[in-house]
């Protein structure tokens, strides 16, 4: 059960660090549109800061795969058991 929720954090690692150099490409698209239009700024703004909030929850999943890996729990001899 422990192992499950382990692995399934490991992926989540995985995924959102492929997706958070996407986002700050996208970050930086927005800052420059907003560059274009008054009006636009603050509801691309409202946007910015969330995915900002996004992207930085990197380093707290990162810190979660860091403790992970340094538990005394040993899933691997788990992962390599057949399913029953």
């Amino acid at each position: 059960m422990i192992c499950a929720f382990f692995n399934s954090v490991q992926e989540l690692a995985s995924t959102s660090a492929e997706s958070a150099t996407a986002l700050t490409e996208f970050i930086q698209a927005l800052d420059q549109v907003a560059g274009f239009s008054r009006e636009l700024r603050p509801p691309l703004q409202k946007i910015r800061d969330a995915l900002r909030g996004v992207r930085d929850a990197q380093a707290i999943i990162d810190e979660w795969v860091r403790r992970i890996d340094s538990s005394p729990i040993d899933c691997t001899e788990i992962a390599s058991l057949p399913l029953t």
